[in-house]
């Protein structure tokens, strides 16, 4: 008669199987997890500057997206993005963890006031992770066309 069952050998190396191909998927995982927050940030930008154009057509009524870059003064704005959905209606919404905005200039923040006509002057906000990897935000001046650039 077989008993059933298994071997103490047998559960280590099936163990250690496991224990080997979660070791080898932590860095691929840990670089999806970065890879989702950076596009998490950049898309939510570019959905308030989008948002902003669409309202300001629709109503016709000028209206404003503040970009609060990593070095703005008060911490509990820093990395955030404001959208000014009427003229009493804000809505600020802060970047995940370890993501942050950054421009070319030495401004703390950066404000996309879109016309009824849609315009609004052009500019570049960069959303930049821990690794220094980031994506470019660019706002046509002309159309006001919000662009999302892929990740350097």
């Amino acid at each position: 008669m077989k008993k059933k069952g298994v071997t103490l050998l047998e559960m280590i190396i099936v163990i250690s199987i496991i224990i080997i191909i979660t070791a080898a998927s932590v860095p691929s995982f840990m670089k999806f997890t970065s890879t989702a927050r950076l596009r998490a940030a950049a898309r939510d930008i570019t959905t308030a500057l989008r948002s902003a154009r669409r309202y300001a057509i629709t109503t016709r009524v000028a209206r404003a997206v503040k970009v609060y870059l990593y070095d703005y003064t008060d911490d509990t704005l820093q990395n955030a993005v404001s959208f000014y959905e009427t003229a009493d209606s804000i809505k600020t919404q802060r970047a995940a963890a370890n993501i942050y905005f950054t421009d070319d200039t030495t401004a703390t923040y950066l404000t996309f006031s879109f016309s009824p006509r849609g315009t609004t002057d052009t500019d570049t906000i960069r959303v930049v992770d821990p690794n220094n990897r980031c994506i470019d935000i660019t706002v046509q001046g002309t159309t006001g066309r919000v662009k999302i650039g892929e990740i350097q």
